[in-house]
């Protein structure tokens, strides 16, 4: 075989390093060929994060975990279904547990909810005084120690016998009720005392000729209010005025059953001083009172069928001096100063189909058709009069031009 012989032996190939494929094309590529091996990876480490929170949250849930679930909720109640001693017990045993946190502004606007429930419903004159300072101090405290807290940042609606003055706080109107009812009572100490005055009633008629009697009044209780009703009566203010509209809250529910949240007609208002300067335009019913105003008079008389009360005027801080409320139905907690019960069985009746009445189509707080007060009329005497001259002379509010 010479130089120049043909080798049968095939030529082996040239090798060449493939290059070096980035890791991101390589990761890009793969999924494009297995689409379903990656999601299915993405869901069960869905799945697995969604079980370690819960997992966390359940083992989690201790009673000092939920502190803010239990001072947001205390708070969201006003009228809770816990006894206020027992809120009360229970905000001040978590105290140092929210000292410092979000939770403890919502755990102080529920203890100072709790304070004035307390102080609205005790029948002893000094728990009562105090539990009102303390509402005040508890308000104080939060204003100062969390200005940014929602409840020192949004108006709300007026506390109990509050003013409504524009720009209020919750936590503002709140403290000036309480401290404002904390001066009343170191004034007026109160008395639990619910004997009604012997031989005190007043007998309403209305135009359509039916009757109300009013055989029940409390000045013990309340000497302003009763002597306010009694010489309004016989100084002829109320002839003229009407029960012209429903008085809405939550009825008050049967024994072992949860309080309805829809505000229904439990009662009806009457003596407004506009129902009688303007029959006619009954757009500017309750915006007018008759020169003056009553402070709040707390007593322990109950809200119940007949209790008479002083519609709350917000602009005063007090109460109306001449727009009164007659509960037809128990209400879970009222507004106002009970003074007198209405308690005869034909008069309730008359307060019954009253409410039963067809609301006006424009307004479903209002009559329908306003019943007028033709007269009223009194007999015996105050068992408990002021020890001050009051009220003063009433002055009837000027006409207003209806709105258009």
């Amino acid at each position: 075989m010479t130089d120049n012989a043909v080798s049968n032996v095939p030529e082996a190939p040239s090798v060449t390093a493939p290059a070096k494929q980035d890791s991101w094309e390589r990761f890009v590529d793969d999924v494009s060929e297995r689409p379903l091996h990656y999601v299915t990876m993405l869901l069960v480490g869905g799945v697995v994060l969604a079980a370690i929170l819960i997992g966390k949250d359940m083992f989690t849930s201790s009673k000092e975990s939920k502190l803010d679930d239990v001072a947001r909720a205390l708070e969201g109640s006003v009228r809770g279904t816990k006894p206020p001693e027992e809120r009360i017990l229970i905000l001040k045993e978590v105290a140092t547990k929210t000292a410092g946190t979000p939770t403890e502004a919502a755990r102080l606007f529920a203890l100072a909810c709790a304070q004035r429930d307390l102080a609205e419903e005790s029948l002893d004159g000094k728990a009562k005084l105090d539990a009102w300072k303390e509402c005040a101090a508890t308000c104080g405290l939060l204003k100062t120690s969390f200005a940014a807290s929602v409840w020192n940042k949004f108006p709300s609606r007026p506390p109990l016998g509050a003013g409504s003055e524009s720009g209020k706080t919750a936590v503002e109107l709140l403290a000036e009720h309480a401290t404002a009812q904390a001066a009343f009572l170191e004034k007026h100490p109160f008395t639990s005392a619910a004997k009604a005055d012997p031989g005190l009633k007043a007998t309403i008629e209305l135009d359509n000729g039916a009757k109300i009697v009013i055989d029940e009044f409390y000045s013990a209780a309340t000497p302003f209010h009763v002597a306010n009703f009694v010489k309004l009566a016989k100084d002829g203010y109320y002839p003229g005025t009407t029960f012209g509209s429903f008085r809405k809250g939550n009825q008050k529910p049967a024994p072992g059953q949860a309080p309805t949240q829809t505000a229904v007609n439990i009662g009806l208002e009457f003596g407004d001083p506009m129902s009688k300067v303007t029959p006619d335009n009954r757009d500017d019913d309750g915006t007018q009172d008759i020169g003056y105003s009553i402070r709040d008079e707390a007593n322990s008389l109950p809200f119940r069928p007949g209790t008479i009360v002083s519609v709350q005027d917000w602009s005063a801080g007090g109460d109306s001096a001449s727009r009164l409320a007659v509960y037809v139905d128990e209400p879970v907690y009222g507004y106002g100063t009970p003074f007198a019960r209405v308690t005869d069985e034909a008069s309730l009746k008359v307060l019954r189909d009253l409410l039963a009445s067809e609301a006006d189509t424009t307004n479903a707080v209002r009559l329908k058709t306003p019943i007028k007060i033709k007269s009223i009329t009194i007999e015996g005497a105050i068992a408990n009069p002021p020890e001050t001259a009051f009220p003063p002379a009433f002055k009837m509010p000027e006409s207003q031009p209806a709105k258009r």
